[in-house]
């Protein structure tokens, strides 16, 4: 049952399918380094770069459920007094009692929002397999759980506003004055 002080935050079709775009050119360009067909055209790209293009395709593996979970689910981040449910990657909110501090990486189309919790915090929370991988990819990074703005349907303001909002209504439900 969705809590009604939940903030929904949608994803936009249109960025979701540059997203795709965007996986499948950059996926099929590798393709073509990493089999290159003959040892001259192999000598002529490069032994590191045709590495490189086995490590993408072999990461891009791991992305591949996530980005097929994006094209089939419309609601992406539910924002409530409970914790923030990012549906890419959690089965359940994490709670907003476990998040130390909330950071912001990038600008606009390319933000991530940051959960700065221990790993053990957030662990019980991931929804698949492949999202925990990405969750461990990116977690050295940022040092925490990493949201990706990119496929939402919002601003980076309202974005923000959603997650100070969330947070002040849960700070308000934990502490109801004593009567």
């Amino acid at each position: 049952m969705q809590d009604p002080d939940a903030i929904i935050l949608r994803r936009s079709l249109p960025k979701t399918l540059l997203l795709v775009v965007v996986f499948a050119t950059t996926t099929a360009g590798a393709a073509v380094l990493a089999f290159s067909p003959s040892l001259r055209e192999m000598m002529r790209i490069g032994v590191v770069l045709q590495i490189l293009a086995w490590f993408y395709l072999l990461l891009m593996l791991i992305v591949l459920p996530n980005i097929l979970f994006l094209l089939r689910t419309e609601v992406i981040i539910e924002l409530g007094p409970d914790g923030l449910h990012d549906r890419r990657l959690t089965t359940r909110p994490i709670p907003w009692k476990s998040v130390e501090k909330i950071s912001l990486y990038g600008k606009g189309y390319r933000a991530t929002l940051v959960l700065h919790l221990p790993a053990h915090a957030w662990r019980p929370y991931i929804r698949s397999y492949s999202a925990l991988l990405l969750a461990y990819v990116n977690f050295p990074f940022y040092r925490g759980l990493a949201v990706s703005t990119a496929p939402l349907d919002c601003s980076l303001d309202e974005l923000m506003t959603a997650v100070t909002t969330a947070v002040t209504t849960a700070v308000t439900k934990w502490h109801r004055p004593a009567a």
